[in-house]
């Protein structure tokens, strides 16, 4: 990855961010760093410098010798030269941190080089993200407009928020210690002038003083971010949702007590269209090759996925789909891995927009029940994802007192709708289902009933991600469903937990180690 070009050598206030870097991380004392997309090699150069016991890795195309040289620019610096994309030559836990400085942008697949960077990373190891392009910076607004070369004008050029890079991030299972916005000022100058001592540090600490301004700094050109690798364990913290500001909170209950908006199908609509123009925005991106507004589930539970599921080509169930997209487990499977699935769906509303949201699948408006369910609807109570089947957390007292975060916000109402009631087994009967490679269960603790109406003997799926509200006390009914046909292989989150059929690998070794 060349990230440095001779202007960013020659320029002045452009050394005096590196030397800025470097004075943070040395501040650090990891004793031992890999500078990852080295470029030509000047940050490596100031790092040992600084003391470091530094390791240099730059891609450099399918014509790299995949070997160590000494670099041209700086001969001190010995790097490895790569020809893969993604894979390091290091083995497991081999840093305390890793330094990306204008390099995540521009790889290939930023999912899969920031899990790489996590096997490298030993337990507690910091990785450091520089110069990272803002979506909204005004310099790169300018060069769009003036022809001049801008991140996201390659097709793998990537730009972020501060929120997506957070976001990216955590599902990767960093924890976001630092995020801010930098970089108000262009500091790739090639005049004379810029070069003399004194007016390159005028430049810089006009720089950092403008970066730190608020509302003005949204216009940075880079997001900066330093996170931490978490020890091994299920401590969830690192990876879970961003709740709301307080203030946004109550400016928003507010709203819903004025007109329009607290009028119900005001609301709606508004909502709808919310949801089209996000839709629109993410579709666009996508087909920039940006994947990053595409991973929508919570806690990166797809991520984790990927390390049961075949490549490409299987086949999904998702009950409880809501919106197709909103937290959705398999949302990337469709769109990105070629994927079939169902998708159940017993909110009406809820169920058009799946439709809209997730054309290359079968959707389904209904709920699902046990086999030995008497009648051919039930009753729900809405509650917008958390929806349920009336009488599921026992008394209408209960039913009620679950569903009150639902409506916390004063935007939408409970109400009580009737929907069809089907079995599972019925439905992938229905529409000639292949091997089902996972079930996504999400039902608010409908879970054992829905499970009731799968019959294992002719459908069992590879995979099972159940949701269970109290891990102490739920797991006991999924698993008198389940029997000894399935194992619990791993928590994915504080509320789900990944079961594998008796006959994979996964489920073989974690009964080895029980």
């Amino acid at each position: 990855m060349d990230r440095g070009i001779d202007v960013n050598l020659r320029s002045a206030p452009q050394m005096l961010e590196y030397v800025s870097i470097v004075e943070r991380i040395a501040g650090d004392a990891p004793g031992s760093i890999l500078d990852w997309g080295c470029g030509l090699g000047q940050i490596s150069d100031l790092l040992q410098r600084a003391g470091l016991n530094v390791t240099s890795f730059d891609y450099r195309g399918a014509g790299a010798p995949d070997a160590v040289q000494a670099l041209a620019h700086f001969p001190n610096v010995c790097a490895y030269l790569s020809s893969d994309p993604r894979r390091l030559p290091y083995a497991d836990v081999s840093f305390d941190a890793v330094l990306s400085c204008g390099v995540l942008e521009h790889v290939l697949d930023p999912d899969a080089s920031l899990d790489e960077l996590a096997r490298v990373l030993r337990p507690g190891g910091t990785l450091y993200v520089y110069k990272l392009p803002n979506r909204l910076s005004y310099l790169e607004w300018t060069a769009r407009r003036l022809g001049m070369y801008y991140h996201g004008a390659e097709p793998d050029d990537l730009v972020y928020t501060p929120a997506g890079a957070r976001e990216l991030l955590a599902r990767h299972g960093y924890r976001v210690t630092e995020l801010r916005l930098a970089n108000m000022l262009p500091l790739t100058l090639d005049m004379p002038l810029a070069q003399r001592p004194r007016t390159a540090r005028a430049i810089w600490s006009a720089n950092r003083a403008l970066a730190r301004v608020p509302v003005c700094n949204r216009l940075a050109t880079n997001v900066e971010a330093v996170a931490a690798r978490p020890a091994p364990g299920a401590d969830f913290s690192n990876s879970a949702p961003v709740p709301p500001a307080a203030w946004k909170i109550a400016l928003v209950r507010a709203l819903a007590r004025l007109p329009p908006y607290r009028w119900p199908a005001f609301r709606r609509r508004l909502l709808r269209a919310r949801r089209a123009r996000q839709r629109a925005r993410r579709r666009a991106a996508e087909a920039r090759g940006d994947r990053s507004l595409s991973r929508p589930s919570l806690y990166g539970i797809a991520d984790s996925l990927d390390r049961y599921l075949p490549a490409d080509g299987g086949f999904f169930v998702e009950a409880g789909a809501n919106d197709g997209f909103d937290q959705s487990n398999t949302y990337h499977l469709e769109r990105f891995r070629g994927w079939r699935g169902l998708l159940v769906e017993p909110v009406p509303e809820l169920y058009r927009e799946a439709l809209l949201e997730r054309p290359g699948a079968q959707v389904v408006n209904c709920a699902l029940v046990a086999a030995e369910h008497d009648g051919s609807s039930v009753s729900m109570r809405y509650g917008g994802l958390m929806s349920i089947v009336a009488g599921t957390h026992g008394s209408e007292q209960d039913d009620r007192a679950y569903l009150a975060p639902a409506f916390a916000l004063g935007l939408e109402e409970e109400y009580t709708f009737s929907v069809p009631a089907r079995t599972l087994s019925s439905l992938l009967d229905e529409i000639g289902a292949p091997a089902v490679d996972l079930l996504s269960l999400d039902v608010e603790g409908f879970e054992p009933q829905a499970l009731r109406g799968l019959d294992l003997d002719r459908h069992a799926p590879r995979y099972i991600l159940v949701e269970i509200h109290d891990m102490e006390s739920g797991r006991g009914p999924v698993e008198a469903v389940l029997g000894d046909r399935y194992v619990a292989v791993q928590q994915l989150s504080p509320l789900d937990l990944l079961y594998a059929r008796a006959d994979q690998p996964q489920a073989q070794t974690q009964s080895r180690r029980s």
